[in-house]
């Protein structure tokens, strides 16, 4: 009996081997195990640089959107299979966004040049907890590109996706003068800034958004100011410039129409009041790129300008928070 046994398991065992061995053979690589985001160092200036951002900051840069590819085995016709991994900078965990497009740049010096612009100017600027996963250098980033010109379809300078900040102009860079190359920066510095204080400073951000919200009139008070159009024949909400309800700019989504009134330089017969983001990132890279006093010379003139200077260091406020305690 006890013999039977043994044989038994004997047998038993040779069928689990036997399976297992035929099930390996079929196995196929998962993807799973690979770190798609690693940079590898090289010889080439550019992609050496690039190695060195990732090594030093865990930040992967890239000038091409296919982060790499994978052997996936044969398939029926005997051709082999290869996946490859794409950035996907557009899409989120609810949505995707199909406005917006953008091309690669084949020049190396640009992509060089946007390289060093990264790592010398952009990366010294940011507080480690605001590091972005990945960037994404591209020639040219076309915000709106479903809409026309006169709608608002307009070259961007940064697009902040889930997985990587996209930094176009890329092609700009290498002739760009002192005070373009300051302004870039300072862009695309605000554009990572604005997505962490609003994740983590809601209420703060709030707070800065109802700064404008209080000089809309009580008559217009069913919608926010945001977004909204501010025309002539509205005569309880209208007012000429956008200085007026504590805005830098009106929104670049919509442009605004001049008063063909050529006594009244610098006023408008309709314009639209920028988004939240618009005026948040507007405001963001005035702090990052001047001081106080430049603000202060800027638009000491504008009326509106009190509200303007209040948003200023209401900002002001949160950056310096968020780097002295980073």
């Amino acid at each position: 009996m006890k013999q039977k046994i043994i044989s038994y398991f004997f047998f038993g065992a040779i069928a689990f081997f036997s399976g297992c061995s035929d099930e390996d053979s079929n196995l196929q690589p998962s993807g799973m195990d690979v770190d798609w985001f690693a940079i590898t160092d090289s010889s080439d200036p550019t992609d050496h640089l690039r190695y060195e951002i990732y090594r030093d900051f865990d930040i992967s840069v890239y000038y091409t959107d296919t982060l790499g590819s994978q052997f996936r085995g044969i398939n029926g016709y005997g051709d082999s299979i290869f996946y490859y991994e794409k950035l996907s900078p557009f899409y989120g965990v609810t949505s995707t966004r199909s406005d917006i497009v953008y091309t690669l740049s084949c020049n190396r010096n640009a992509i060089h040049a946007g390289v060093s612009l990264f790592k010398d100017e952009i990366l010294p600027e940011l507080p480690a907890i605001l590091y972005p996963r990945s960037v994404l250098l591209v020639d040219n980033l076309t915000l709106r590109a479903d809409k026309t010109a006169a709608e608002g379809k307009r070259e961007g300078s940064v697009f902040q996706g889930l997985r990587t900040t996209i930094i176009g102009k890329l092609w700009q860079i290498p002739s760009m003068s002192a005070t373009d190359r300051k302004l870039f920066v300072a862009e695309v510095l605000a554009a990572i800034w604005y997505t962490h204080l609003t994740e983590h400073y809601a209420e703060e951000m709030e707070a800065f958004y109802s700064i404008s919200e209080s000089l809309w009139p009580v008559t217009a008070r069913t919608a926010s100011i945001y977004f909204q159009l501010i025309s002539s024949g509205t005569a309880d909400t209208f007012k000429p410039h956008w200085y007026a309800y504590g805005f830098l700019q009106s929104s670049p989504s919509m442009p605004g129409q001049v008063n063909p009134n050529i006594s009244v330089p610098g006023e408008y017969t309709m314009w639209y009041t920028p988004s939240q983001e618009e005026d948040a990132t507007q405001y963001l890279t005035a702090v990052l790129s001047e001081s106080e006093a430049m603000f202060q010379a800027k638009y000491g003139n504008a009326t509106g300008y009190d509200v303007m200077l209040e948003k200023f260091r209401h900002i002001k406020a949160l950056v310096d928070n968020v780097k002295l305690n980073r």
